[in-house]
């Protein structure tokens, strides 16, 4: 599609564009004119490649949909001009690399969904000014590592299952956080401070993993970093063994949420 093919367009409030398997570039102001474009959807093309600019003149769009295409970058800066958008879905698509400046402009953005992607390696640094971000769907992807640590300010929801992570270390700071999930990853340690700063932590699924050991110190909130009482950590069944350290006679495991078959106190 050549650029500017919708000028004339200018009150368009919905658009989508669907199953058109020819289409493999998304160009540059493909979009120009269509200023009062509030929910653009693009699923099941063949979008190889996005050029910087292409939505630059969509400064009402709340929702954007490009999921089930073909490409394997985001360039920087590509939605600079998106300050309203609110939901973005770039799942099922190729992606490997998040590039530090790729989501920078969304200033409104409560829920990004990137899952069934190829991320290996996640630089969080991308999500870093990202202030109303609520909800993060990176599930189905390769993630083997993360660095450096969430510090998202208002995420709430945070969806890290069918991944390659191995090791759970100390990368979870946002404060805000109610549900992680990393179930179905090939994880075999927890770091004990790995949810140290999460007060608000409800839900945390572990299940679906290689975990054989885990340590207890003397306050369960204190070692899985949940200062209020969890509602709710899920562990695969089967072989599994939780060794508590000097707990006090009152302390239940069952009271935690750890009870279970295979459990040993």
């Amino acid at each position: 599609m050549e650029g500017a093919i919708f000028g004339n367009f200018t009150n368009l409030f919905y658009l989508t564009l669907k199953n058109n398997k020819n289409w493999d570039i998304l160009k540059h102001n493909t979009f120009l004119g269509l200023k009062k474009l509030e929910s653009l959807i693009i699923d099941s093309n063949n979008i190889k490649e996005i050029q910087n600019g292409c939505f630059n003149s969509l400064f009402n769009l709340q929702v954007l949909q490009l999921t089930h295409n073909n490409f394997k970058i985001l360039p920087d800066f590509v939605f600079n001009s998106n300050k309203d958008l609110t939901s973005l879905f770039i799942n099922n698509n190729h992606i490997e690399i998040l590039e530090e400046h790729s989501l920078e402009g969304l200033n409104s953005v409560s829920l990004i969904d990137l899952s069934y992607n190829n991320i290996q390696s996640l630089n969080t640094k991308v999500f870093c000014n990202l202030n109303q971000l609520q909800h993060l769907y990176l599930s189905h992807n390769s993630i083997q590592s993360i660095s450096p640590s969430f510090q998202i300010e208002n995420l709430k929801y945070l969806y890290l299952d069918n991944n390659d992570l191995q090791v759970v270390s100390p990368i979870f700071e946002s404060e805000n956080l109610s549900l992680i999930d990393l179930s179905s990853n090939k994880i075999r340690e927890i770091d004990p401070s790995s949810f140290y700063s999460l007060r608000n932590l409800k839900t945390l699924s572990l299940k679906n993993n290689s975990i054989s050991t885990i340590y207890l110190s003397f306050e369960l909130p204190a070692v899985f970093g949940v200062q209020t009482i969890q509602e709710e950590v899920r562990l695969h069944p089967g072989k599994r063994r939780l060794v508590p350290v000097e707990l006090p006679p009152h302390y239940s495991l069952a009271s935690r949420g750890l009870e279970g078959e295979g459990c040993q106190a």
